[in-house]
């Protein structure tokens, strides 16, 4: 999520007309003020880590580990607070593009290095501690049989951390992010030398175009590119392959391959990754398989199909683009009758007419950012009571039974999978997270459907009214483009 925001935060600076600075001691000026408040908050975030730890091995009390979390994932919001300042108020991207110049997606990755090194070094920072639960959980695990593989070192383990959780989101985004400016420049150098028509409605077609073609472009190989990044490797042949692949037959998904994930932390996890079928895998971690017991994994899989059957991906963008498009719309268009009831003196200032630009483009993407965890949220729990439905009925792909009502026991063994994900990743389930909620919650809403008839569940509702809305502010925002063409 963060890195998302770091992206967001660079394309809204880079949105405005705002000249980059002339004299290189502003430059330096804004390193300052970039790097040294992001070195406070890894050292405090250190210290932090190294008292839980010194906590944890005298007292054994499991709080110690929730505040080392706490710590880290309050760094990376604070270093978040930190680049936001950076970019808006002390001229950062501007200081890197006057040292580096202005390279297609490079200028970018150099500007978010300092972010991303507070979140390295919070891994670095808890490394300790997350060793010393692996090792605490060695003996239970050889007693019952799980493999165990060796914990990664300190260096490894935050290599792995940023390949997992940093590299996966940036690579994809600087690439959408070059794309984006080759576009830009090949059609100015088409209108430029070409000859080509250079209209402002024939330029902002061609442009269009050209994104598009990206975003296609990237939705194809966002999978294969993380499947190479993560070292995913097919799961082998066996009964679980054949049961899972039998659930995915059954609900009439298809998929690239079925993939572990290992991850070699004892991680449990599953994901479903790719829109299209010939470019989808649906991807498990290596400590999913091998210490959840077969109900509560296929349980954990109906969950992932769901989200292939009920096509939550497109639908999860589709909320977030209209969002950002209908906010812009309403913003525009109130800050255009301000600035005709403003003075005029006010209206001509370069530097106020870029702040208020500003503020409609932050306002967009934080309606953006708002309904996009609001409705992953909701697909998260439609995905649950899928996989619930499923586990109650075992119905194929466009059967609707109408006598399958929820019970106890197909409940239990979706709410039982949750509770063993958080208990053995040591997540506490009251836990609030922004795109999944809290484990307690979502077990809550599962105990809820037990008596409730299979294909009228009211989840099933709100996301129909969901996806209504998506389509409609989609249509808002077409409409005027149309119109404003």
């Amino acid at each position: 999520m963060q890195i998302i925001a770091l992206a967001a935060l660079l394309i809204v600076r880079d949105a405005l007309d705002v000249p980059r600075p002339a004299e290189p001691l502003a430059g330096w000026r804004a390193a300052a003020a970039m790097l040294v408040p992001m070195g406070l908050i890894a050292l405090i975030t250190h210290l932090i880590c190294m008292r839980s730890r010194r906590r944890l091995d005298r007292t054994g009390d499991v709080a110690a580990v929730s505040t080392a979390d706490v710590a880290v994932s309050l760094a990376r919001w604070a270093a978040l607070a930190c680049f936001a300042a950076g970019v808006w108020g002390a001229g950062w991207l501007e200081a890197v593009r006057h040292a580096i110049g202005d390279l297609p997606g490079v200028d970018e990755a150099v500007a978010t290095l300092p972010p991303i090194c507070v979140f390295m070094l919070g891994w670095w920072s808890k490394y300790p501690i997350e060793r010393a639960l692996h090792d605490a959980a060695l003996m239970g695990d050889l007693d019952h049989g799980v493999p165990v593989a060796p914990f990664p070192g300190r260096v490894g383990y935050v290599l792995e951390q940023t390949r997992f959780q940093v590299l996966a989101a940036l690579i994809p985004l600087a690439m959408l992010t070059a794309w984006s400016e080759l576009v830009d420049f090949a059609v100015r150098l088409s209108s430029d030398r070409l000859n080509w028509p250079s209209d402002e409605g024939s330029t902002a077609l061609a442009e269009s175009i050209g994104q598009i073609a990206g975003v296609l472009g990237m939705t194809l190989l966002i999978p294969l590119l993380l499947a190479k990044l993560w070292g995913l490797v097919p799961l082998g042949a066996g009964a679980i392959r054949t049961r899972l692949e039998e659930l995915a037959r059954l609900q009439g998904v298809r998929f690239r391959d079925l993939l572990v994930w290992p991850t070699r932390t004892g991680m449990l996890n599953g994901a479903l990754v790719g829109v299209f079928p010939g470019f989808r895998y649906i991807i498990l971690t290596d400590g999913l398989l091998e210490r959840l017991e077969p109900e509560h994994v296929e349980a954990v899989m109906a969950h992932e199909v769901a989200h292939a059957r009920k096509h939550h991906l497109p639908w999860l963008l589709a909320s977030a683009l209209s969002a950002v498009g209908v906010t812009w719309i309403v913003a525009a268009a109130g800050l255009d009758a301000a600035m005709n009831a403003l003075d005029p003196a006010w209206t001509q200032d370069h530097g106020t007419v870029a702040l208020l630009d500003g503020a409609v483009l932050t306002a967009a993407l934080a309606a953006g950012v708002l309904i996009f965890g609001f409705v992953n949220r909701r697909f998260e729990e439609q995905a649950d009571a899928f996989a619930v439905q499923h586990l109650c009925g075992r119905t194929r792909a466009g059967e609707e039974r109408r006598d399958i009502v929820i019970h106890a026991a197909g409940a239990e063994q979706m709410s039982g999978a949750l509770a063993e994900v958080a208990r053995l990743n040591g997540i506490p389930e009251r836990r609030f997270t922004f795109r999944h909620g809290s484990i307690a919650g979502r077990r809550r809403k599962i105990a809820a459907l037990v008596g409730r008839p299979a294909h009228e569940l009211p989840i099933d509702r709100k996301v129909a009214v969901i996806k209504a809305m998506a389509g409609i502010g989609l249509a808002v925002v077409l409409a005027a483009g149309v119109a404003g063409g």
